[in-house]
Parts: structure tokens; C-alpha cells; sequence
């Protein structure tokens, strides 16, 4: 499967949590070996995808195709597409861990389960947990290298870990349990968030941001059910499974495959202009932002694929016509995060937190 369109099927479809690597290694080499004339007709042919999935993937693909950048490999496309897997939850949940007692399931993660647990000492916690029975090795490298990024990352706009270990066929770290709830739950109960308060949600986010860029971690996940609102009104950046450490040249689809594309930067959808570095989080809180002021998303589509060609090729809609008196340096502030092309957004993440902290204080100062 050498043919650019092929090549850009074939990231669409990982990009999209929709085909794992065996599914794309057998679809290269039904291409390969003259049993399908391209990739389209190999998923279809193969029983991996109906034609309208197919199709739809192939006219994303083929947009990609007409953009000026560095082209991905097969190889490459195949090693950074999800391990087949039959299911990413233990078919019985673990009852201890560990010095931790397990209890219900609050949450799932980019790379395994949250649960509601109780250390010897009756203190609550949350425990992300991998089942080994149902992953492979690199889903349990990755999971050993979340564990790594997140325990040096001491801040107070960031989940604190306290512990990690391996427990039988899991592996598992705990955290501080949260009292609160996201702000992906609190748009939903109050379809928009006051630009004030909006701000000072973001501005929490961009200071924990910043100091996971800092020390060479980027998220590559940032949207509002990954910011959490205590019940002190503070906002923590929780699940750094998809966080790579340095730059990264692409989203692992696993992470697409959990939720919406909608925050994901432009950048993440081409891989196709150079790394992928801590302007990819400016823009998704930049998305995060404007949700939270608008009351919807800057993109959206009746698809996934609608939704990332919309990111690509269309501008969202001005802020001032989704939600007139919105103040104009917050709505600059917004459009700069979210600029398309990524010299033009903040040029790290403290940039957008100073940003922030001014608009707050010039608001405060009239009041």
C-alpha cells in the first residue's frame, strides 16, 4: 500500500480509533498482493468497514492528500495504530489492590479504568487500572510511561499521584480522589460557563499546562471531561495517557477512539507538519475556551469526519455572533489559540496564562 491516498486512509482510519494494526497490515497486503486495487476496496472486500465508512474515511484522506507537508510511511502508520484488542474492560473488576481496596467505577481514561478506592488508612483515592489479560505489550509500555510522566508533575492545577504498583494481572497507580465534577458535566447541566468565571477555569488549566510543557510532557488531550472542577472551585488537568514526554508526531488513535475529535488541533489530524508540540494543548484549550463561553463547539459535524474536515478547511464561527458582549480581549484571546496555522497561536502555554491573568485583573479593576 504505497499510493498517498492509501497512506492517508489508512491514518484517518487509525486517527479514528477505526482499524488497529492487524486490520491495516492485512488491508497493505491485500493491496500488495493484487486482491484489492486500493485500500477502500480492501476494508470493504475484508469486512473491516461498510462502504459508506469507507468512503467517507477516503474523501478526508483524499483532502489530506492535496496539503503541502512530510508524508507518513505505512510502517509508520501501522506501529502508531491501536494493538487489537477484544475489549478494554476486565471482564471482572479487580476487588483489591495493592494497600487499596477497590470500589465502583467513576471514570474511564484514554488508557484504562478509574475506580474509587480506599487505602489502609480510609483515605479515598482514585485508581486508574489496566487489565494485562486484555492488552498488549505496548499498551503496557504506555501505560508505564503515563505513570512516569504523571508522577513528576507536581502542581497544584495538576492530579496528584501517590502511588504504583502492580497488583496480579493489573497494573495500577493511585491519585487523589477529587471532589467536584468536570467541566464536561457542568457544560452539560449549564450549557454555558460566565466569561469570568470561564476565564478563571482556563486560566487553572494554562497554569497546570504550562508546567507539564515545562517539564517536557504534552498533554495531546486537553478538552473539558479532562479538567476537573473541585468543590473549592479549582481546576486540575486529569489523564495524561495520551501525554508524551518532547514531541510527538502523532495522536495515538486510541485517543480519538474514546471520545470527539472536536478539540483535537489541526496539526494532530494532518500529521503531516513536523512535530507535534505544546501549541497542539494551546489550541485545544483555545476550543475549550470557546465552548465554554459559546455554549458549543466551534466544530462540529454530523461525523467524525465531518467534524475534522471542518477543523481543517472551514473557520469556526466568530465569537461575537455565537455570543454578542462577550468582552473583546477575551474573544482575542480565543481566536489566538486557536489560530490555524500554529506560529500564529500563544507561543507556549505561559503566554496564554499571563493572557488570561491580565483579563481577569483589568475585570476585577472595573468592579
Amino acid at each position: 500500500m504505497n499510493g498517498r491516498d492509501d497512506k492517508y486512509f489508512a491514518h484517518v482510519a487509525a486517527v479514528l480509533g477505526l482499524l488497529d494494526a492487524a486490520q491495516l497490515r492485512r488491508i497493505s497486503e491485500m493491496v500488495e498482493r493484487g486482491e484489492a486495487k486500493d485500500a477502500i476496496d480492501a476494508a470493504v472486500t475484508a469486512h473491516l468497514l461498510d462502504a459508506e465508512a469507507a468512503h467517507a474515511i477516503a474523501t478526508l484522506a483524499r483532502a489530506l492528500t492535496h496539503r503541502k507537508g512530510d508524508e507518513p510511511s505505512m510502517r509508520e502508520i501501522i506501529e502508531r495504530a491501536p494493538a487489537p484488542r477484544e475489549d478494554a474492560v476486565p471482564i471482572q473488576h479487580p476487588a483489591r489492590l495493592g494497600d487499596y481496596e477497590v470500589r465502583e467505577v467513576i471514570g474511564r481514561g484514554a488508557t484504562g479504568i478509574i475506580y474509587h478506592g480506599v487505602d489502609s488508612r480510609g483515605r479515598d483515592v482514585a485508581l486508574k487500572v489496566l487489565s494485562l489479560q486484555l492488552v498488549g505489550s505496548d499498551d503496557e509500555r504506555r501505560f508505564h510511561q503515563e505513570i512516569e510522566t504523571v508522577r513528576k508533575l507536581n502542581h497544584p492545577n495538576i492530579v496528584t499521584v501517590f502511588d504504583y504498583g502492580r497488583a496480579g494481572d493489573y497494573l495500577y497507580y493511585a491519585m487523589e480522589y477529587l471532589r467536584g465534577r468536570s467541566l464536561r458535566a457542568m457544560l452539560n447541566d449549564r450549557g454555558f460557563i460566565p466569561a469570568f468565571e470561564a476565564a478563571e477555569y482556563a486560566r487553572d488549566a494554562s497554569r497546570g499546562l504550562a508546567y507539564a510543557h515545562e517539564h517536557g510532557v504534552v498533554h495531546r488531550d486537553v478538552k473539558p471531561s479532562n479538567l476537573m472542577v473541585t468543590d473549592k472551585g479549582r481546576v486540575k488537568v486529569v489523564d495524561f495517557g495520551l501525554a508524551r514526554e518532547g514531541v510527538s508526531m502523532t495522536l495515538t488513535s486510541t485517543g480519538i477512539a474514546a471520545g470527539t475529535p472536536a478539540y483535537m488541533s489541526p496539526e494532530q489530524i494532518e500529521n503531516a507538519d513536523g512535530p507535534i508540540d505544546e501549541r497542539t494543548d494551546i489550541y485545544s484549550l483555545g476550543v475549550t475556551l470557546y465552548e465554554m463561553l459559546a455554549g458549543e463547539r466551534p466544530f462540529e459535524g454530523d461525523s467524525h469526519y465531518e467534524t475534522m474536515k471542518s477543523i481543517l478547511f472551514e473557520p469556526p464561527l466568530p465569537l461575537e455572533e455565537v455570543k454578542p458582549g462577550l468582552p473583546r480581549s477575551l474573544r482575542d484571546i480565543v481566536a489566538r489559540a486557536m489560530a490555524r496555522h500554529r506560529d500564529e497561536r500563544f507561543p507556549a502555554m505561559r503566554d496564554m496564562a499571563a493572557a488570561l491573568d491580565r483579563f481577569l485583573n483589568e475585570t476585577n479593576s472595573v468592579h
